[in-house]
Formats: C-alpha cells, sequence, structure tokens
C-alpha cells in the first residue's frame, strides 16, 4: 500500500521543481506542461497532498491537473510560506529549498488550509478581464505622467517639460500613433487646435497621444463603435 504524500512544488514558466516532506527521495525538476505533469502525476500516490504558491498564471496548469488526478491541492499565497521559511531559520532560496519548504509547510499546517477548487469557466473569464483592465489603466496613468509639466515656483514660470515616465517602448509605440493621427484628415485639426495653444510639436502630439489612449478605452469599456462625428477639434 502506498503512503500518502506531502509535497511541494516551486513553479516558473517552464519548469517545476517538486519535493516531498519526510521522504528521503531527491527533489525532481519536471517541465511545467501538461504531458510531463501528466506523466509524473500517475508515479503519486493517490489522495497525496500538493502545496504550491500563487504565481499569477504559471502554477494553474498543475494545480488544475493535480486536483483532477484526485490529490489534495493548495494554492498558496508566497509571503506565507516566505515567513513559514523564516520561522525555520532557512536563509538560502533556491527552486530546491522552496520546494522542501513548501512541502513541510503542508505536512504540518495542510489542517489549517483551505484546498483549491478550479475555477468555473467564467471566473477564469472574469479574471482575464480584470487583468487586461488593469493594463489599461496602467497605460493611462503612464500616458498622464508623460504630458508637459509645469516648473513653477513664486513669480517664477519655468519652462513646461514632458516626462517620460513608462516603459520607453510603450512611449515609442504610442508617440508612432500620435504621430500618424497628426497627418490624417479627422485628427489633423485636434493637433493644429494644440499646436495654437502655444505647445511645441513634441508636446501636442502627446496630447493627441492620450487623447486617442482615452478614447480607444472608452470605447472598450462601454462597448460602442467609434463615431467619426463626435471627434471634438479643441
Amino acid at each position: 500500500m502506498q503512503t500518502v504524500l506531502d509535497l511541494g512544488a516551486d513553479v516558473d514558466s517552464r519548469t517545476f521543481v517538486v519535493a516531498a516532506a519526510a521522504v528521503s527521495t531527491a527533489p525532481q525538476r519536471i517541465a511545467n506542461a501538461r504531458r510531463d505533469i501528466l506523466a509524473w502525476l500517475r508515479s503519486v500516490p493517490p489522495g497525496s497532498r500538493l502545496g504550491l504558491e500563487s504565481t499569477g498564471t504559471y502554477h494553474e496548469l498543475l494545480a488544475d491537473l493535480a486536483h483532477r488526478a484526485g490529490l489534495q491541492v493548495f494554492v498558496l499565497n508566497a509571503r506565507d510560506v516566505r515567513r513559514y521559511a523564516q520561522g525555520l531559520g532557512r536563509r538560502g532560496k533556491t527552486d530546491r529549498i522552496d520546494a522542501q519548504v513548501i512541502a513541510r509547510y503542508v505536512a504540518h499546517e495542510h489542517s489549517e488550509l483551505h484546498a483549491y477548487v478550479p475555477p468555473s469557466p467564467q471566473q477564469r473569464a472574469l479574471a482575464r478581464l480584470i487583468k487586461r483592465r488593469a493594463k489599461l489603466v496602467t497605460i493611462k496613468g503612464m500616458l498622464n505622467q508623460s504630458l508637459p509639466r509645469p516648473a513653477d515656483s513664486g513669480q517664477k514660470h519655468g519652462r513646461r517639460r514632458l516626462c517620460k515616465r513608462g516603459p520607453g517602448e510603450l512611449r515609442r509605440v504610442l508617440f508612432n500613433c500620435g504621430m500618424a493621427a497628426a497627418k490624417s484628415a479627422l485628427w489633423r485639426p485636434y493637433y493644429q487646435a494644440q499646436r495654437a495653444k502655444g505647445l511645441s510639436s513634441t508636446a501636442a502630439i502627446v496630447v493627441l497621444t492620450r487623447k486617442l489612449v482615452r478614447v480607444a478605452f472608452a470605447l472598450y469599456k462601454y462597448q460602442q463603435p467609434f463615431d467619426p462625428a463626435r471627434v471634438a477639434t479643441a
């Protein structure tokens, strides 16, 4: 009769290292792919317990397949695992050490942990939409930061400047979109209106780019088609 194991897995995008508590076998490194995971699960005694840290999306395949194979799965908060390791006096941090700490954590604390239940397709879809929205909010914030900034103090009126914040490649791509829009019949009047306010060509393109992103976000948020007649020129 096979003994139920307490297992810990340290997962990344390509592989995971799995270790067992109170067992003399050495930790294994396994490809984080469906075929390899299923092959490994066939060697695990039914009813065994598996703990792994929440890693965005990298842990999902292993968690789902292990749950389907009859293992009791625990998706753990990385901060809780780190504090547990500190309590054990573990100063090193490698994939092998992390897997061993997780296995020991599961062995001693499984009765206090909440078992993993795979989310429904609707829950997964909602989670993806939330992540996409977060990216759009981040982009909007970076564009706000890239607008011309004043440098005033008392009676002094300093030169306005552009704040170069956020990923450089993303700024470059968005700026190219603004330059292309400034040459189009639809958006040229808006660009010219910014120039008429005294903005430099670069600053005017940045303002136009911000406008484009806000329009794109509104179309996505409200699921409405683009209406050129609603484009303001000022």
